[in-house]
């Protein structure tokens, strides 16, 4: 995300980051002075997140937040799969392991939670529910959107929808995987 140079963080600016796995772009933003909310909802990977960020000396710029981001504050079902980076609130591609029931919350509540005005960047691999997440920030203001749009919804890719509603909405689009 930030090695590609489609993106920009500075010091002191506010970033989402859902779907933070182990936090190694979390990490890699308050580096370079961001204030990062990491959204997680697997305990073992935020746990993972909390020890990067204290060896890298950046724990007090990264708050690890466990509930899963989507349009609504709702309970839903968690699907932990085998693969550790493809846990999900859809089915995951490879086969799951368990279920948990987790408590939901939205980017607009994120925000106002943590007192973020704005969001500087909001950076998103949310396992196939990126559209739904979108539909959870209709009231923050949003500076910059990186997004992984893999086919991970039902082996489907969200780009078109997520197209849509960014450009809809007056954001410049940069596709990276050359297609």
């Amino acid at each position: 995300y930030l090695s590609c140079d489609l993106v920009t963080v500075r010091d002191g600016e506010k970033v989402i980051d859902v779907g933070a796995f182990i936090g190694a772009v979390s990490i890699g933003i308050a580096e370079q002075g961001g204030e990062v909310i990491a959204v997680e909802p697997s305990e073992r990977n935020a746990e993972c997140i909390r020890r990067n960020a204290a060896e890298f000396g950046v724990a007090d710029l990264v708050t690890v937040v466990q509930n899963p981001v989507y349009s609504s504050q709702t309970t839903m079902t968690l699907n932990l799969s085998e693969d550790p980076t493809d846990n999900s609130l859809i089915n995951p591609d490879t086969p799951q392991i368990r279920t948990e029931e987790v408590e939901t919350t939205t980017i607009d509540s994120l925000a106002i939670e943590h007192n973020f005005s704005q969001i500087d960047l909001l950076k998103m691999d949310a396992e196939g529910v990126e559209p739904e997440v979108l539909e959870g920030a209709s009231e923050t203001s949003i500076r910059q959107v990186a997004i992984d749009c893999s086919a991970e919804k039902k082996g489907h890719t969200t780009f078109d929808q997520l197209h849509e509603w960014l450009t809809q909405r007056g954001y410049k689009t940069t596709r990276s995987d050359n297609q």
